[in-house]
């Protein structure tokens, strides 16, 4: 028997894990700093912002006939963003053992992610017969 993975419902679990995570940035941004061991400042209400408008876009194209098409830049964009999180772990100083606990767990959860919706979108598209 072989699961099928929705692409809808990766994407949307995608918009759920962005839109937590965006509410941190926005509404507990020093906190937030202060527990990674980065300088505080406005950097996390940004992309606390960012992430909720990614939350949004994701919900509009879960809906949407071009899901295919949205979906693969969105994996895009996940692994440049999993790229970033494994430079900061390893070329800035992340000052707090939590810290660094924190961003490798978000790296990790956002390329399930994206590993999740590449295996949806690979199921979703048709292949020709041969």
């Amino acid at each position: 028997m072989t699961q099928k993975l929705p692409l809808p419902r990766a994407l949307r679990a995608n918009a759920l894990a962005s839109m937590v995570t965006g509410l941190a940035g926005l509404l507990m941004s020093a906190p937030l700093a202060q527990t990674i061991g980065l300088a505080a400042g406005t950097t996390y209400q940004v992309i606390g912002g960012a992430l909720i408008l990614h939350t949004l876009i994701l919900m509009w194209v879960s809906g949407r006939a071009t899901i295919a098409w949205w979906t693969s830049r969105n994996i895009a964009a996940l692994a440049v963003y999993v790229l970033l999180l494994v430079a900061l772990l390893i070329f800035s100083p992340i000052a707090t053992p939590l810290g660094q606990t924190l961003l490798a767990a978000d790296a990790l959860l956002v390329a399930a992610l994206a590993l999740w919706q590449l295996r949806a979108l690979n199921a979703a598209t048709p292949r020709p017969a041969q």
